[in-house]
Parts: C-alpha cells; sequence; structure tokens
C-alpha cells in the first residue's frame, strides 16, 4: 500500500511552521520560519503578508526537502491561524 503524508501549516504570531505527519499522525519533519512583529505607536501588532506568504512557501520547500518524501506522496494540507488575523485581498492582482 503506498505511503501517504500529511502537511500541517501553523501560522502564528511569531512565525510559520510546517509540519510532516506520516498516514499514522506520526510527526516526521518540522521547519520553521520567523516573521518580523511590525508594532504601531499603539501597540497594536501587524504582520506583512507578502513576508508570511513567502515564509509558507519557503517551509514548505525546506521541509520536503530536508524529509526526502516525494511531494506527489503528500495526500493533503491542513492550515491553522490567528484565527483573530483578518486581511483583505485584490481580486485582480491576488496582492494583499
Amino acid at each position: 500500500m503506498k505511503q501517504n503524508y500529511i502537511i500541517g501549516i501553523d501560522q502564528s504570531t511569531q512565525g510559520t511552521k510546517a509540519m510532516l505527519f506520516d498516514g499514522n499522525g506520526i510527526l516526521l519533519c518540522r521547519a520553521d520560519k520567523n516573521h518580523a512583529q511590525l508594532v504601531d505607536e499603539r501597540g497594536w501588532v501587524e504582520h506583512n503578508p507578502e513576508e508570511i506568504y513567502q515564509n509558507t512557501l519557503l517551509v514548505v520547500k525546506e521541509l520536503m526537502k530536508k524529509s526526502g518524501v516525494d511531494t506527489r506522496a503528500v495526500a493533503c494540507v491542513g492550515i491553522s491561524n490567528q484565527r483573530e488575523t483578518a486581511m483583505a485581498w485584490n481580486r485582480s492582482t491576488g496582492k494583499p
């Protein structure tokens, strides 16, 4: 039977994590990348959405390289984010 893998992506306040699990839910590999904390004069924290997007691509690529798993063996991807985050995207350009 062919082995299937699951990628979990966790987008948190501090950074982006990608984790690779086998079909039994065993963690096989992990990659992390922090992102900048942009604090305004009121103390509100913001993040650069382009940086988050690029970091997400980077950690998934790093994860797959470190693990040696063929991307065709990935059955699904789950994403968790900060939940209190909101962002608008330009429909025409795809940019935040």
